[in-house]
């Protein structure tokens, strides 16, 4: 079942998450991970590390990043959240040491730490330049470049 983005303008998204967020209690890693459908997704343990303020995750931060990612027909911002779960650091680009660490956290233990260095070491590689760390367009090219229906994987407006 796919989610049909809505019709809502900036201003009745902000009423509708402001809404949404005024019911919020605080919630802390392991509340969240107690969630079955959410501990058993691989992605979690890493949109949970990104949303951690303290010992609390910032809920509303959470919730303002999903909506707008499940209500956007438009590829870049969606990439732009996927390329901010890589970003640790938020410096706005993805270090070799950020993919090898998110790759490792996706991996748990499947493929040997060499081989995941060599996923990192290729994918650095086919940026095309010498590089240490990648911006949002070469991202945004890399994933372009590797997937032929990513308009359609990802719902959006070409």
């Amino acid at each position: 079942m796919k989610c049909e983005p809505t019709n809502v303008d900036d201003a009745e998204q902000d009423k509708i998450l402001e809404s949404l967020l005024k019911r919020s209690l605080s919630f802390g890693k392991r509340d969240i991970m107690a969630v079955p459908q959410i501990k058993n997704n691989p992605l979690s343990v890493i949109i949970i590390k990104k949303y951690m303020e303290g010992d609390k995750i910032a809920f509303d931060k959470l919730i303002k990043a999903a909506y707008r990612f499940s209500n956007t027909r438009n590829l870049d911002e969606k990439l732009r959240f996927l390329f901010g779960l890589y970003d640790n650091d938020n410096d706005d680009h993805i270090s070799s040491i950020e993919l090898y660490e998110l790759l490792k956290t996706l991996n748990k233990g499947i493929l040997e730490d060499w081989k995941l260095q060599n996923v990192v070491d290729k994918t650095f590689a086919d940026v095309g330049e010498y590089t240490t760390k990648i911006d949002f367009n070469q991202f945004r090219k890399l994933i372009v470049s590797r997937s032929t229906s990513i308009y359609e994987h990802f719902d959006c407006d070409k």
